[in-house]
C-alpha cells in the first residue's frame, strides 16, 4: 500500500512539474505564429517588397535595380538577388547532383523582430574550416523531405534561378532551414553565396 502511495506522489509530482514548465515556456503554435510575424514584420518594413518569380526570368537584382524584390519561391522561401551568378558553358544553371559549397551570414528574424540583430556563419571565414559547408544539389521540394537534408531545402531552392557564384539576401523558415534545428522554430535571414568549387 505505501508503494502504491510513493509512485502516486511521484507521479503526482511529475504532472506538476510538466504543467508548470509547459506554462513558462511558448507552445509550438505560439512559436509558429511568433515566426510567421517576424518574417511579414521583415518583409514589410524598410521599403521591402515581395513579388512572384517573373515567368520572362529577368530578374531584378542588386546589379539591376536599387531595391530589388524578395522573389516567393515554395514553401515560404524567399530570395532577394544581390548577384546573379553566371551559367556554365551549355547556358545552364546548376544541376541535380552538383556538388556546391556555399559561405552564409545569417541572423535570426525572431531576434530582429525584437530589436536585437545578430549574425553568424562562416561568410568572412579564410581558415578554410568553411570548405565543409557543401550539398549535393536536389531538385526535391516540400517541407517533408526538406528535414532529411542536413542543412534543410531552404537553401537549395534558389538554385533553379542562378548561377554559380550568385550572392543572395534568403529568408529561410525553421521548417526548411538547417535539419537539426527545425523544432527550435526559428527563421532565418541568410546573405548566401554558392559556388561550385570549395571557397
Amino acid at each position: 500500500m505505501k508503494v502504491k502511495i510513493g509512485i502516486g506522489l511521484v507521479f503526482a509530482a511529475l504532472a506538476c512539474m510538466l504543467l508548470f514548465s509547459c506554462k513558462k515556456g511558448k507552445s509550438y503554435i505560439e512559436l509558429r505564429k511568433e515566426e510567421d510575424n517576424a518574417i511579414n514584420k521583415y518583409l514589410t518594413s524598410d521599403g521591402r517588397t515581395t513579388a512572384p518569380l517573373p515567368e520572362d526570368g529577368n530578374f531584378l537584382t542588386l546589379e539591376n535595380s536599387e531595391n530589388p524584390p524578395f522573389y516567393i519561391l515554395p514553401d515560404g522561401v524567399y530570395m532577394q538577388i544581390a548577384r546573379m551568378g553566371y551559367r556554365d558553358s551549355t547556358g545552364t544553371f546548376f544541376r541535380a547532383g552538383d556538388r556546391v559549397y556555399f559561405r552564409f551570414s545569417r541572423m535570426s528574424l525572431t531576434l530582429w523582430a525584437t530589436g536585437v540583430e545578430m549574425w553568424g556563419g562562416n561568410w568572412s571565414d579564410a581558415s578554410g574550416a568553411s570548405d565543409t559547408y557543401f550539398f549535393d544539389y536536389t531538385t526535391q521540394e516540400g517541407a517533408n523531405y526538406s528535414q532529411y537534408v542536413q542543412y534543410g531545402l531552404g537553401i537549395e531552392y534558389p538554385l533553379r534561378y542562378v548561377g554559380n557564384g550568385a550572392v543572395l539576401n534568403l529568408i529561410v523558415p525553421s521548417k526548411m532551414g538547417f535539419a537539426d534545428e527545425i523544432s527550435n522554430v526559428i527563421p532565418y535571414l541568410f546573405k548566401i553565396r554558392y559556388n561550385l568549387k570549395e571557397n
